[in-house]
């Protein structure tokens, strides 16, 4: 908890100065992982990029072992506004008797999770 309280603010600051945020696909804390910090970055990133962010968290903190660089498909961008779309559209779905219940983020898989109603 201490790590996740200390130091993740100061990684995730980090991270979001050094990469743009169109690159960025997930983050979230794997707790069947220790609590691991896991950071989804987008396919296409240069790998020298993240070589250079990894070496900034190692000189950031001690815990740096607790961070986990991830390749996803997505950007977390990319995800929020297919969701809009889809929420705009639902007035259009909703003529063809499909009635949307939820839209969510799904940070590990890096996609979005519909719940529509069971006809």
């Amino acid at each position: 908890m201490k790590f996740q309280k200390d130091e993740v603010p100061k990684i995730k600051q980090k991270v979001f100065e050094k990469i743009n945020e169109n690159n960025i696909g997930s983050f979230y804390i794997d707790q069947k992982n220790n609590g691991k910090l896991i950071l989804g970055i987008t396919v296409g990133t240069p790998k020298s990029t993240i070589e250079k962010i990894k070496k900034e968290i190692n000189e950031l903190t001690t815990e740096s072992e607790n961070v986990e660089f991830i390749f996803v498909e997505n950007s977390l961008i990319e995800l929020e506004e297919l969701r809009d779309k889809i929420i705009e559209e639902s007035g259009n779905l909703l003529n063809q008797n499909i009635k949307i219940l939820d839209i969510t983020l799904n940070m590990k898989f890096n996609k979005l999770v519909i719940g529509v109603e069971d006809k």
